[in-house]
């Protein structure tokens, strides 16, 4: 995560602090596409690339902590009885893990436009997809500050915003239910579009309910203070990989919803 030297108070208030830019930025990119795509109904498909894959790439770089994959800059968030090598495999693993992810879901985009090509329907509801999009780029922070706190022992702060992660995400699924509800009458699974929405769609939200369940399990454990300064993977690997669901929406939303 953030640079142990910058220890204590000062550095964890930096992370907090940058958590907020990095947020902030992707939530321009969110507005921009949604102005662009709805209210000047030109979602041209290369000007949607352009916004969402350096806003996905941000997501990557500075919540997912990408660079680890060449650097050892983290070695010493690992406690020194299990040695180096061993948290360098786990980060290894669940990256190897995310990356098979992503070709499920590069499937999923690209099976959008072999079969509808960049038609969109017009009874999509889109401030609820705008809404539940912004919830879920809200719960991406308030993880990564859940991480932060983990890593430099604020156990208070770590187990509050892992309560808010949770409830944005419960809020989002409950976001998606209110867009299916509506889609059935509009575009039914058995029509073209309804058979990419729903399915998109559903196994993203597959991925949120798990993403859930990991993260439900992170804060059971942490909540007697297992993780701190040199302890946190627990918290690492289960904030990572919602980060990824995160990303993945990041893509999927302006696929669906935009793209015209």
């Amino acid at each position: 995560m953030v640079n142990q030297g910058k220890s204590g108070s000062t550095g964890l208030s930096r992370a907090l602090w940058l958590g907020w830019v990095v947020i902030a930025a992707l939530f321009v990119v969110e507005v921009v596409e949604y102005i662009v795509g709805v209210a000047m109904d030109s979602g041209s498909l290369w000007f949607m690339v352009l916004l969402a894959v350096p806003g996905a790439g941000l997501i990557a770089w500075y919540f997912m902590h990408v660079k680890q994959l060449w650097s050892d800059d983290h070695a010493d968030a690992e406690p020194a009885e299990h040695g180096h090598g061993g948290l360098g495999m786990n980060r290894l693993g669940l990256w190897v893990f995310i990356i098979s992810e992503t070709f499920l879901f590069s499937a999923l985009l690209s099976s959008r436009y072999f079969l509808r090509g960049v038609e969109r329907p017009d009874d999509l509801n889109q401030l609820l997809g705008l809404g539940i999009s912004v919830v879920l780029l809200l719960s991406s922070l308030t993880a990564f500050r859940a991480e932060a706190a983990a890593e430099y022992g604020d156990q208070a702060r770590f187990k509050r915003n892992m309560l808010f992660t949770l409830g944005l995400g419960l809020v989002f699924l409950v976001g998606v239910g209110v867009e299916w509800s509506e889609a059935f009458a509009h575009f039914p699974p058995d029509s073209a579009f309804g058979t990419i929405f729903f399915t998109m769609t559903g196994v993203h939200a597959f991925h949120v309910v798990t993403g859930m369940l990991v993260l439900a399990v992170v804060y059971n454990m942490g909540r007697d203070g297992r993780y701190g300064p040199g302890n946190y993977w627990g918290v690492e690997g289960g904030v990572k990989y919602w980060h990824f669901v995160d990303l993945a929406w990041v893509l999927i939303y302006p696929t669906l919803y935009l793209v015209s």
